[in-house]
């Protein structure tokens, strides 16, 4: 009702128009103003994002629950700015990733004896944070905010991963970024295991890529739960440095990962071959798997960041002496993964389609290596 006065108003307005219209431009203005404002007052959604009227035992618990509710509806929104990939166009795998979440929280919660609710917000609070940093880069404030109701302590980081990467300026990127780590960079710097050592101050921490991947990694064993966003490695390469091994042992496990698995478009094929090379090798013993695992991760984030240049001699080696039965037995597979990453660099990366298949055909190669060398 309110609204439709307004429109009434509007509409007088425009007859007014007609005798003095910079009188009208003026107030037609203040009007649009007025009944933008009128209306996200009026509208303000205490709902979920879904239709409460036919919900499911979950989703009648999601729709009576305020705090539930507005989970919900913040998940949506970050959920449809990281469908998104990181590399600011074409499909994530978000979808994916939403389906198999939204499977899991029916099937956990359903279970719970005790308080329904209270698994829920577990469950939504989980998936809020991954989708946070997904769309850190989509939509930073949103993304921010979510982040710092979860976790004060580390979503000064996630602000500073995010200036980092964005700002340009070297003297505004220091100005801004100081206040975020400082708190950190003090708690870390004179560990036995900081990465920080040759890092004198916190200004040096954002001098360059090295550096600043080096401090992620050393928040990050400490007891900072991080996981570095794709697009990050996106606009500043050389934060790929810290996805790498860095002490050769358990702790390797602890260093920041990367969500590039789920914020990259698809590579199907190019997966699946390699869950067939992972699925025939042994099982690894001491702690140093720990430190080719990561390795060997870092080489399939590299392969999807078209960071060819990441894949180190491999290259040239003759990769058939890794497994011969391996090749002979897959080697439809691996054509159709060559052809696949071959595409996708075309479309996403827009290199020439003969320079995509050498660099496909040389990231396949050095998958499979990898994938064989974990355990040797």
């Amino acid at each position: 009702m309110l609204r439709m006065k307004y429109f009434r108003l509007l509409r007088f307005i425009q007859i007014l128009g007609v005798v003095n219209k910079p009188f009208y431009a003026f107030v037609m203005m203040s009007a649009l103003i007025s009944v933008t404002c009128v209306s996200n007052a009026s509208f303000t959604s205490t709902e979920p994002s879904f239709s409460c009227l036919s919900p499911t035992k979950i989703e009648k618990v999601i729709c009576t629950d305020p705090s539930l509710a507005t989970k919900d509806r913040t998940m949506s929104v970050l959920y449809a700015a990281a469908r998104t990939s990181a590399l600011g166009n074409g499909l994530s795998r978000e979808e994916d990733e939403q389906r198999k979440w939204l499977k899991s929280r029916d099937q956990t919660c359903l279970k719970e004896k005790n308080s329904l609710n209270n698994c829920l917000n577990h469950q939504y609070d989980s998936r809020l944070k991954d989708l946070a940093v997904a769309a850190l880069f989509q939509t930073p404030n949103l993304a921010l905010a979510e982040l710092a109701r979860q976790d004060s302590k580390t979503s000064p980081i996630y602000e500073a991963i995010y200036r980092y990467a964005t700002l340009e300026n070297p003297i505004e990127r220091t100005k801004v970024i100081n206040p975020l780590i400082h708190s950190a960079f003090d708690s870390v710097h004179d560990e036995e295991w900081s990465l920080l050592k040759d890092t004198k101050t916190v200004s040096d921490v954002v001098a360059d890529d090295g550096s600043f991947a080096a401090f992620l990694d050393t928040v990050s064993v400490s007891d900072y739960d991080l996981t570095l966003p794709c697009a990050a490695m996106i606009h500043r390469p050389g934060l790929v440095d810290a996805l790498g091994a860095k002490y050769g042992g358990a702790v390797d496990n602890h260093l920041i990962y990367s969500d590039c698995g789920s914020t990259l478009p698809a590579t199907p094929k190019f997966f699946r071959l390699m869950a067939k090379a992972d699925s025939v090798q042994p099982p690894c013993d001491g702690t140093i798997r720990f430190s080719q695992g990561r390795e060997y991760d870092k080489i399939l984030n590299a392969i999807s960041l078209h960071r060819i240049d990441l894949l180190g001699e491999d290259n040239d080696e003759d990769i058939d002496e890794v497994d011969p039965r391996f090749y002979q037995k897959h080697q439809a597979e691996i054509e159709q993964a060559v052809v696949e990453l071959s595409q996708y660099y075309v479309e996403y990366f827009h290199v020439i389609p003969s320079t995509a298949h050498e660099d496909a055909q040389s990231a396949v190669d050095s998958a499979i290596h990898a994938a064989f060398g974990i355990c040797f």
